[in-house]
């Protein structure tokens, strides 16, 4: 089912008038970022496993191209320029207008695990036991932050699954699960527009902060270390990022 929105729309007014049908989209991690770049980049996001990209489920667009014509682009229609904007879309013109893919959605389960940096190991050794079986309907995201208020490094763990049940949340992520008991957990039965709001406070507006996607088979305990070690040693250095992810 297509779904209208105009270029300088945010995610989460995408979110919440789908929702009113039973439905949602693709779209970022972060329900007050702008529907334009994200898309035009690429995007991914909780739906990314099962539905593809941003790009991947969008169907049209209308775009003002340096020339000041209007253009309007889809499989059939103007059909290289829609190849070329899904990705660089930022160097053809000014979209003003995106029809999105739109697909059936329930309620999920998900919710924030926080794990004290000393089970670092073993969730990255549970990390990679899950993705040889994980499904299309789950995913699980692995951070570093600071937890107030002594602002001591900690393990976050972002699960999410699409199904409302508590019961077949905890089976499909019981490797996570089984590295201990959790400083704080926080999970629960939620919309899928409240699920795009679980990192939105981390990235306030006018923080200008980029979030970037690489795809990996397995995580290494050694690169891990790297990256943990990095995110403590410049925390340190500049206090005032301590609430950075």
């Amino acid at each position: 089912m297509p779904k209208n929105a105009q270029g300088g729309t945010l995610f989460g007014k995408v979110d919440s008038e789908a929702w009113k049908h039973g439905l949602a989209t693709v779209g970022g991690l972060v329900h007050h970022t702008g529907i334009g770049g994200l898309s035009l980049g690429g995007g991914f996001g909780h739906l990314t496993s099962k539905h593809g990209l941003t790009i991947d489920n969008m169907m049209g667009a209308t775009i003002v191209t340096a020339d000041g014509e209007i253009r309007e682009l889809s499989a059939n229609k103007n059909e290289d320029l829609f190849w070329a904007i899904r990705g660089c879309g930022i160097n053809f013109g000014v979209v003003y207008e995106f029809i999105f893919k739109a697909h059936e959605q329930k309620e999920v389960f998900a919710g924030l695990l926080l794990f004290p940096v000393e089970k670092l190991d073993s969730l990255v050794e549970a990390f990679n036991l899950w993705l040889k079986v994980r499904g299309v309907d789950e995913n699980a995201s692995f951070l570093f932050n600071r937890f107030p208020p002594e602002n001591k490094p900690t393990i976050g763990v972002l699960l999410f699954l699409i199904d409302p049940s508590e019961q077949v949340f905890r089976e499909k992520f019981s490797l996570i699960y089984k590295c201990g008991e959790p400083i704080i957990e926080k999970v629960e039965r939620m919309s899928y527009p409240e699920l795009n709001m679980l990192v939105s406070q981390t990235n306030d507006y006018g923080d200008r902060k980029a979030m970037l996607n690489a795809q990996i088979n397995c995580l290494t305990i050694s690169r891990i270390r790297i990256v943990y070690d990095s995110y403590v040693k410049f925390t340190n250095e500049n206090p005032e990022t301590s609430q950075i992810v």
